[in-house]
């Protein structure tokens, strides 16, 4: 069988040296070569740094790194050799098969590839059958295949190695088939997509490498190394093929916060075609993917103005009309035809290939359908015997009884590169719905991509704009008829997902000049480049699926946004607005205070003054927020960790008035859920029962036909962790809905994905002045068994508050002084740690993780501190301990105690990411145990699984669950050695939740498979047992190690003590990431810090908000302000006019005046005395006709005990330095102007208007 050309992906690590046949210059610092999980087990970065920077060719075959196997060195011209054994040989179970194998050597040739198709390469690991085999019809024989004494998923006899190994390689054909290269993780991106690094040509094929032996008899079982070299003609000159020069944008981007890394990374168009380590690319993935490469190529053109980047884009232009060629007009013909039930429908269609091209020139000059009518008449003669095709009488006159537009519309499917899946899934519509399709081919994007299998646009733009050659020759139906580029059609379906990709970014809405901009950047030819005119021309066709709003009709600003979040927009609005204005008559009428009283106790009076009156106020505090919550249909509980929500909302659901009625309680995370009590649910849970969430596709949705929940009381914790699109179905959800409450902290991180409700509701109920209850007060900061003499607040809960939107910035000194100048930098709740390379940080973490252990088992009843393994274990709940062998056990009960401590990191990648964070520490304390799961010793019985995932996971070791999976097949099974009822185990793990490899420990010596048990946190008392097949690269059971986790899946979670990694500089970081991560500490929190921490003052501001760049329209129309090429919403950062981000509304309004009335001011510009004291003014003003210089300071809240000490402070420095007010003394060089705010929080306007007049005009 002649398969058609295909080209070919091949997957490689990260290289910071352009895979130049080096060890990286910087191999400690290269996290994202680690997501392999080749080098993830063996990369030893101590033996690569010894040699850091030399040539991988003249090292011995054990210095090669194992990058060496994942071909980090296909830009090298060397060639390296490298010893191999095979896996097997060293199991002496299976010497029968494998005795014999001796060490081989392998060449990895210059400017090539040692391709390894995995995919290809499974089997069945009951019957030894070979999906791909049965597939192309191979002369693959399962009888070959070793019957060993463990199961086994990989092909091992050379014959059938060969056959399929041969088989991947018989398509691809030098100097025509193309080799995209794409590598699974970069530097600061954190995505599940493959990214593309570069393509050339395929010049050459190699051969395999056969495994040496002993002794090689007829009857010995023999196999081959996988690797098959593939040469490429990518050269450093880049003149047939290129790299894109990622290195060099790095570290442009790292240093400047304006830039987007996203929008200049090459996203691959597929994921199965670029997943697997090497596989096939179709010509429609190819075109797609140099388009984007293109358009890349011009971005970094733009950037880095000194690379000419013309010939590269010249040399894709080349290609794209080659590879159109080799496509045709009927990529998708298989699998229609195998969609007509002809049985392989997809080798018919490649034999039918090569019978419609011109021999001479391989254009495609027959159309194939005549053929498949000649199929339908009974004749096959034109097709090999081997398929062995027959058409029955009923599909004969199922075919005969197609309408001209039925079989337009098969010929239109067979036009795109669609798979048999999709297909399937629309092959038999109905008439009407095939209609609508021909008229509208883009419709099969639009109606389905937010379903389980979606279509994607790019296949059919392909289609309908062909090479030209080929609509000539072959033109699309009548009813299609798309001709223009700007055609009204596409022009939507694109809109529609330039705004999908939005909302996974947080966006609801793009301006009419932002979706502009995205249509010119779309990778696409012809391009699809419309203008806001032509946009608003067709606004009616386009609002089938968009809306266009008004952003301001004086400017004629618009912004578009799609139709399904304007419904889930006024979902939710109305829900708020009209529950907002309804009160309950009678009012609830409590006395909140008693019962807080009963809840607490009296105030105990030999407690210091200063606890009193706190304990006072914060019982005052709950009260009114009890008084909000008991009196609001709608209404949000705001307030930090430690403030009480959790008591007060008990409070609440125990009195009568609500106890009588139903109440629901629910949490979007696992722990979240626990920590609401034993009747919460997790969102998905409950929405799925519902219909209003589907776990393939982890979307959820309005659905109004579904069954509705009746509920009087409904709380939903952790709100800040709510996309619009999750509360929307919440709602749509519910009914007899009586008190909704929101409750959570708006300053935590927003959402991972579209909108920020919860901080939408806030401040609309803010400004409402209703429905908004807010508790302040800390509490579980203070040990009462040692409070101090005089009030001070946690030193980590201060920090939290800086980065925040709170006053204590202008209550304050300056906290990053304050901390610079601290000798130890140590307090009992926050330490301070630098570090100032990667390899110091390993150095210091193991030392701080150790020390902070002990201190915790140390506070921690019932533990014995022993030595720094134990105490690891120990602290991750081991529930025996074996002196002797120092030896922990884990079980169902260590679960509760393995969020006691957490290392926190802003990425996965890079040095300082999770990815080598946890290998290094399971390296330190679980290595051990992962030799004794790899090798149980010579003659000794297994005792443990193998490891298991990416991250090698092994007994004992900590995990988090990193995709939504539901465990409710019949052959999904648990460890219940509780006995937990059936209806109490939830059998779904949520993204997120942290567990702990409980085993199966201990000898095991039944037939089935041992168990792989894990036991969660959030769901104490059972265990979800696996099994060591699960954990598949790309499979369905995504776990990784968590001792370090990032600090986005900390959301929902507290831990006693928190190890915060902080690097500098760090594109991810944001005002909102640092407050959660300051925020998830009980106990203690150390913060390790790459260089000085007063370089962080600046993510303080308003300018590194994430919620402030978030655009959307809940409750009103985004006000927008672009700074530095980013667009805020003002309504949530304080920015005057200039541009400049401020701390207060005040000073916002201040600045715009003097701003107006042109007069030149700086904004907190430092002003230092004869001491060296720094002091901050809000405004200097020169006066430059006079020669004075006015320091105006603006107080706001002076009610405030910590604000009033602030300023007096403030006050007495600018007497010392002589600094008066201006109605003083009205001649000095240096004057003050101080400025109040109004009793009720407001700023004069008019006395404001008045001092610049006075002073200025």
């Amino acid at each position: 069988m002649k398969i058609p050309i295909r080209h070919l992906s091949v997957r490689i690590p990260w290289h910071d040296g352009q895979w130049n046949g080096k060890i990286c210059e910087k191999p400690r610092e290269n996290g994202s070569c680690m997501f392999l999980p080749r080098i993830n087990d063996s990369k030893n970065p101590d033996a690569e740094e010894e040699i850091a920077g030399s040539w991988l060719h003249e090292l011995q075959s054990d210095q090669l790194p194992p990058c060496v196997s994942e071909k980090v060195h296909f830009m090298s011209p060397h060639e390296i050799y490298k010893s191999v054994n095979h896996p097997y040989s060293r199991n002496d179970n299976n010497d029968a098969f494998y005795g014999h194998y001796r060490q081989t050597t392998y060449c990895y040739p210059g400017y090539s590839f040692s391709i390894v198709p995995y995919n290809w390469m499974l089997k069945d690991p009951k019957t030894n059958a070979s999906a791909k085999a049965d597939e192309l019809l191979l002369s693959y024989d399962i009888d070959r295949e070793p019957k060993l004494n463990f199961e086994n998923s990989w092909v091992q006899q050379i014959d059938n190695q060969k056959t399929l190994l041969d088989a991947f390689i018989s398509p691809l054909k030098p100097g025509s088939s193309l080799v995209f290269i794409y590598a699974k993780n970069i530097p600061f991106i954190d995505t599940t997509s493959r990214i593309l690094i570069g393509v050339g040509h395929i010049s050459e094929i190699g051969k395999l490498t056969e495994y040496a032996y002993e002794e090689a008899l007829p009857t010995s079982f023999r196999s081959t190394l996988w690797e098959r070299p593939v040469f490429h003609t990518i050269r450093q000159d880049f003149k047939n093929g290129f790299l894109l020069p990622y290195n060099e944008f790095f570290e442009i981007a790292e240093k400047d916060d304006s830039i987007h890394i996203p929008d200049f990374i090459a996203f691959a168009p597929t994921f199965e075609e670029f997943s697997y380590g090497s596989e096939w690319v179709s010509n429609d993935s190819a075109i797609e993917s140099l388009l984007i490469l293109a358009e890349k190529l011009k971005k970094f053109q733009e950037l880095l103005p000194d690379k000419n980047y013309e010939h590269q884009l010249q040399w894709i232009d080349n290609e794209l009309s080659r590879i159109w060629k080799m496509r045709g007009p009927f990529p998708g013909l298989g699998a229609v035809l195998s969609g007509l039930k002809i049985a392989q429908g997809n080798l018919v269609a490649w034999e039918l290939d090569k019978l419609i091209r011109d021999k001479e020139n391989d254009e495609v000059t027959q159309n194939p359908w005549d053929y498949v009518e000649n199929l339908y008449r009974g004749d096959h003669s034109f097709l090999s015997d081997r398929l062995n095709i027959t058409i029955s009488d009923t599909e004969q006159a199922t075919w005969n009884g197609f309408s001209r537009n039925e079989k337009d519309f098969l010929q239109l499917l067979s036009r795109m590169n669609l798979n048999n899946e999709q297909v399937n899934m629309v092959i038999n519509s109905k008439e009407k719905a095939q209609l609508e399709y021909l008229k509208n081919p883009y419709l099969l994007f639009e109606n389905n991509r937010l379903g389980t299998i979606p279509f994607p646009i790019s296949i059919i733009d392909k289609a309908i704009f062909s090479d030209r050659n080929i609509l000539t020759r072959f033109p699309l139906p009548e009813l299609t008829n798309l001709s223009s580029p700007l055609d009204q059609r596409r022009i939507r379906a694109y809109a529609v997902q330039l705004l999908e990709d939005e909302c996974v970014n947080g966006n609801t809405l793009l301006t009419d000049s932002q979706l502009v901009t995205k249509f010119d950047e779309l990778p696409l030819t012809p391009l699809c480049n419309p203008s806001i005119r032509n946009l608003i021309a067709i606004e009616d066709f386009l609002g089938e699926e968009i809306i266009r709003h008004v952003l301001d009709e004086e400017e004629e600003l618009f912004y578009f946004k799609l139709q399904r979040f304007d419904t889930i927009k006024s979902k939710i609005k109305n829900f708020v607005q009209k529950r907002n204005k309804r009160s309950f008559n009678p009012p609830v009428q409590q006395n909140w205070l008693n019962l807080i009283d009963k809840k607490f106790g009296v105030i105990d009076t030999t407690k210091p003054v200063w606890y009193q009156e706190r304990d006072k106020k914060a019982r005052q505090e709950k009260a009114r927020a009890l008084d909000i919550l008991s009196n609001s249909r709608v209404s949000v509980l705001i307030g930090p960790a430690g403030t009480g929500k959790t008591t007060l909302l008990k409070i609440l659901c125990d009195q009568p008035f609500i106890s009588s009625g139903t109440i629901l309680r629910l949490a979007p995370t696992g722990k979240a859920r626990v920590n609401m009590g034993k009747d919460a649910q997790t969102l998905a849970t409950f929405l799925y029962n519902l219909d209003r969430y589907d776990p393939e596709t982890q979307r959820y949705f309005i659905n109004p036909d579904a069954e509705q929940a009746r509920y009087e009381t409904v709380i939903i914790d952790e709100s800040s962790m709510l996309t619009e699109e999750q509360l929307a179905a919440l709602i749509d959800s519910l009914s007899g809905v009586e008190r909704f409450i929101l409750v959570g902290d708006y300053r935590q991180l927003p959402p991972i994905g579209a909108g920020r409700p919860f901080v939408d509701c806030v401040q609309y109920l803010n400004n409402e002045s209703k429905g908004i209850a807010e508790l302040k007060l800390l509490f579980r900061q203070f040990s009462e068994d040692n409070l101090p003499e005089h009030e001070t607040e946690r030193l980590d809960v201060r920090l939290g508050k800086w980065f925040s939107d709170d006053d204590i910035k202008k209550e304050e000194l300056d906290i990053f002084k304050e901390i610079s100048e601290h000798p130890e930098k140590n307090w009992d709740n926050i330490k301070f740690v630098e570090w100032h390379n990667v390899r110091h940080l390993e150095e210091i973490l193991i030392d701080v993780t150790n020390v902070e252990i002990t201190n915790l088992l140390a506070k921690t009843p019932g533990k014995i501190i022993r030595n720094e393994q134990a105490n690891f274990d120990a602290s991750l709940g081991a529930n025996y301990y074996m002196d002797k062998s120092n030896w922990s056990g884990f079980g169902i009960e260590s679960a509760l105690e393995i969020e006691n401590w957490q290392i926190l990191s802003p990425t996965r990648t890079s040095g300082y990411g999770t990815k080598v964070l946890n290998q290094k520490i399971q390296k330190t304390f679980r290595g051990k145990t992962k030799e004794k799961a790899i090798f149980p010793g010579k003659f000794q019985k297994r005792k443990m699984n193998r490891p298991v995932g990416d991250d090698s996971v092994v007994f004992g070791d900590k995990i988090i669950n990193t995709k939504n999976t539901r465990w409710n097949k019949p052959w999904n099974k648990m460890f219940n050695p509780n006995n937990v009822a059936e209806e109490e185990i939830l059998k779904y793990i949520a993204n997120g939740e942290i567990g702990i490899h409980i085993g199966k420990y201990g000898v095991w010596d039944y037939a089935s498979q041992r168990p792989l048990n894990i036991a969660f946190s959030s769901q104490p008392d059972y265990a979800y047992s696996f099994r060591e097949s699960d954990f598949q690269e790309d499979g369905d059971i995504q776990m990784e190690l968590a001792y370090s986790i990032t600090i986005h899946k900390s959301q929902g979670s507290g831990f006693k003590v928190v190890l915060f990694i902080l690097p500098n500089p760090c594109p991810v970081l944001s005002r909102e990431l640092f407050y959660t991560a300051l925020t998830r500490q009980e106990d203690r929190i150390v913060v390790l810090h790459q260089g000085n921490f007063s370089d962080y003052r600046k993510f303080t501001s308003g300018e590194y908000s994430e919620t402030g760049r978030r655009l959307t329209d809940l409750f009103t129309e985004p006000t927008l302000k672009t700074i530095n090429k980013k667009y805020y919403d003002t309504k949530y950062i304080q920015v005057s006019e200039k541009g400049e981000f401020m701390i207060s509304k005040s000073e916002v309004i201040i600045a715009d005046k003097l701003h107006h009335n042109k007069i030149q001011y700086a904004y907190e510009a430092p002003l230092t005395d004869d001491r060296g004291i720094t002091i901050h003014p809000d405004f200097t003003i020169e006066d430059n006709s006079t020669g004075i210089i006015y320091y105006w300071e603006h107080l706001g809240m002076l009610t405030k005990d910590d604000y009033r000490s602030k300023w007096k402070r403030k006050q007495e420095w600018y007497e010392r330095s002589g600094i008066v007010e201006y109605t003083k003394d009205a001649n000095a060089d240096k004057q003050l102007i101080i400025t109040r705010d109004k009793p009720d929080g407001g700023i004069d306007s008019t006395e404001i208007k008045n001092i610049i007049n006075e002073l200025f005009m």
